[in-house]
């Protein structure tokens, strides 16, 4: 048979009828004892649950906030290579050899490691640690960086952004495949690091800036918003970032504060990150004209011809296609007008070439089939002589990343950075560095 208990009292609740019930039959201050004795339990409990929220917070709070900051450490002990890891450089750089350097990524399943090497010894300066770098002033001695969060600091910002929409807060809520990121400014003499700022990207992709020639600026055009005219600028002398609303696809710095814009394929404007003004440089116009000089009349349109500007160290080249998609041209943009030079009527662009700044020498990683871009290939433009550096790698498929340097070619091949000569000799390992012995 089921008991039922009895109901309480109307008014009481389970502690004062306890001590109603011990305080029967004791002298005539014990019941008021023991309720005093029963509040002041109440408010042990409820300071406990006050505290344990505290604690919580700060907790929550320390971390989102209290990460690991970027960290430099000079000339390394110990530098992680092995078969295992994938070596890259900063290839899509304009000019990644900047002062006779050049940052190294080794990456694995679980670890990622960042060097900076000098090319002429060859030697590892340093390891950069808890950040990606993006760019740095002109003498390196402060590095802007960037720091992606990982999967306890996001579920503890989702928490946080919870916790602050309970009391009326306006909550972001960023697209499950993003993540947080923020920016720092390292200074790397003194190894101390301060937060700038942060920003969402997606997780696959990471943004890369683009350091103007003095190391002052620099850009980067943000993943998640990459159709929308904006641009995210840092400026490394106040220790600050910036959103800009700036219309066209940037191509590079076309000098200290100026950066070049493409505007639907057949205009390009200058945009100054002082002024924060545009101001245009090659109009369709004038770029209808130059491709007169290269194709007979009516044999394109202009809304079919397009340019795509790219860059070789400090200078800027045109890459014309015709309406076929088969003609390609090249040019060069004068300085400091914008004019159109006619280098090439017909010229063969390959998968991650390079021209040198002169624009006679062009350097790539072979044809798409066979070793996938595994090789170094290098042709004179005025020539058109070809001649094979390095052959293509009979392993698994990797490309090279050429890149002029000093006349010389930077290359990645098997899991090391090298560096060659123009004539095929002279071939040595840039990183890992080799023994002092050899």
């Amino acid at each position: 048979m089921e008991h039922t208990p009895p109901a309480l009292p109307p008014g009481k609740d389970q502690f004062t009828l306890v001590a109603s019930q011990l305080g029967k039959g004791c002298g005539p201050n014990s019941s008021g004892s023991i309720q005093r004795t029963v509040k002041r339990f109440r408010f042990v409990i409820a300071l406990a649950m006050v505290l344990a929220a505290v604690l919580g917070l700060a907790l929550l709070l320390w971390l989102i906030f209290d990460f690991p900051k970027p960290r430099w450490v000079s000339h390394p002990a110990s530098v992680l290579t092995g078969p295992q890891f994938e070596i890259f450089y900063e290839f899509w750089d304009p000019d990644p050899f900047a002062r006779g350097q050049v940052w190294v990524s080794v990456w694995a399943t679980n670890e990622h490691h960042l060097y900076l090497c000098d090319i002429e010894k060859p030697a590892v300066l340093g390891e950069l640690l808890h950040a990606e770098f993006a760019f740095a002033r002109a003498d390196g001695s402060r590095l802007f960086c960037v720091q992606r969060e990982g999967p306890a600091m996001a579920r503890a910002r989702e928490i946080w952004g919870r916790l602050r929409g309970w009391f009326g807060a306006k909550r972001f809520t960023p697209h499950p495949d993003e993540v947080c990121v923020s920016y720092w400014s390292l200074d790397v003499a003194r190894n101390s690091a301060v937060r700038l700022g942060e920003d969402y990207q997606f997780s696959s992709t990471s943004s890369s800036f683009l350091r103007s020639p003095d190391g002052h600026f620099g850009y980067t055009k943000p993943w998640r918003k990459f159709d929308l005219p904006e641009l995210l600028i840092a400026d490394l002398a106040s220790g600050s970032f910036r959103r800009e609303a700036v219309a066209g696809e940037p191509v590079g710095w076309w000098d200290d504060h100026q950066i070049l814009l493409s505007l639907h394929f057949n205009e390009f404007n200058l945009y100054d990150v002082n002024t924060r003004q545009t101001a245009p440089l090659v109009k369709p116009a004038q770029l209808a004209a130059f491709f007169a000089q290269a194709w007979p009349p009516g044999a394109h349109s202009n809304n079919f011809a397009s340019a795509v500007a790219f860059g070789s160290g400090s200078e800027f080249f045109l890459r014309g296609i015709g309406p076929s998609g088969g003609e390609t041209l090249l040019g060069h943009i004068e300085r400091p007008t914008g004019s159109l030079r006619l280098l090439d009527a017909h010229f063969e662009f390959s998968r991650l070439g390079q021209l040198d700044e002169q624009g006679e020498a062009y350097v790539h990683g072979g044809p798409a089939g066979g070793g996938q871009g595994s090789g170094v290939w290098w042709r004179d433009r005025r020539t058109g002589e070809v001649r094979a550096l390095v052959p293509p790698d009979p392993g698994p498929p990797h490309p090279s990343f050429p890149k002029f340097y000093h006349g010389d070619v930077v290359y990645v091949r098997s899991n090391a950075v090298w560096r060659i000569g123009a004539d095929g000799t002279h071939n040595r390992r840039i990183f890992p560095p080799p023994d002092p012995e050899h």
